[in-house]
C-alpha cells in the first residue's frame, strides 16, 4: 500500500489541518493560534503559559511555528 502513495500526490480536501481537527475532537485537545510566552519543563509534566495568561499542563507538548521564524 505504501507504493500507492509514492506514485502520486495525495491531497486532503480542506487541507491537512482537517487531520488535526479530527484528532483534537477524538483523542486529545489541540490548541491552535495561541501565542506561547513560556514553556516550563518539570519532572512529571510540561507547563505552557500563553499570552492570554492561560496555562496548560501535559506530559508532552508539540510546538509549531512559522518557517520564517527559524
Amino acid at each position: 500500500c505504501l507504493s500507492l502513495f509514492l506514485e502520486r500526490d495525495v491531497v486532503i480536501e480542506g487541507g491537512y489541518s482537517q487531520i488535526l481537527k479530527i484528532l483534537g475532537e477524538t483523542l486529545f485537545p489541540i490548541v491552535f493560534n495561541t501565542p506561547v510566552t513560556k514553556i516550563i519543563q518539570e519532572l512529571d509534566c510540561v507547563r505552557v503559559l500563553t499570552k492570554t495568561n492561560q496555562e496548560f499542563k501535559a506530559k508532552k507538548v508539540i510546538v509549531t511555528l512559522p518557517l520564517g521564524v527559524l
